[in-house]
């Protein structure tokens, strides 16, 4: 998956948070509880859905920066020994190559996911607990 994408997606997700975060905000104010409920259920959902897109870009980075140590290895090994475990005359550039390539994207693609996760889930916590207090607190004359 491209950054660009993972990018446009994570940041659909976040809007959409923040849009049903709103809604169930006006719905509180307005003691509309069986509304808010479903609209609180379905923001949790888009979290877990943001959340779930992290996790599997935090897998691939994990593999990536797995694969980039064992390039590495390879390399060390090929230069100590002229060759790995006596496969004495194969060259593990292009596993050197592969490494940097997977490293690069997926610490991108992590990054960016990984903050908009973070923004989105701090915007809508935040924006519940304001409506829920505002909902939950007798008004004073």
């Amino acid at each position: 998956m491209d950054a660009t994408v993972a990018s446009q997606r994570t940041d659909h997700i976040r809007s959409t948070a923040i849009t049903l975060t709103l809604k169930t905000v006006k719905l509180l104010q307005h003691k509309r509880t069986e509304q808010a409920t479903t609209m609180i259920i379905r923001t949790t959902m888009q979290l877990a859905l943001t959340a779930t897109v992290g996790m599997v870009v935090a897998v691939g980075a994990a593999l990536s920066l797995t694969l980039y140590a064992l390039a590495w290895v390879a390399r060390f090994l090929y230069s100590v020994h002229g060759g790995v475990f006596g496969l004495g005359g194969m060259h593990f550039e292009w596993l050197v190559n592969v490494g940097w390539i997977t490293s690069d994207t997926t610490q991108s693609l992590f990054s960016k996911t990984w903050n908009t996760t973070g923004q989105a889930t701090e915007i809508v916590v935040a924006a519940l607990f304001r409506g829920l207090t505002a909902a939950l607190t007798p008004a004073t004359v």
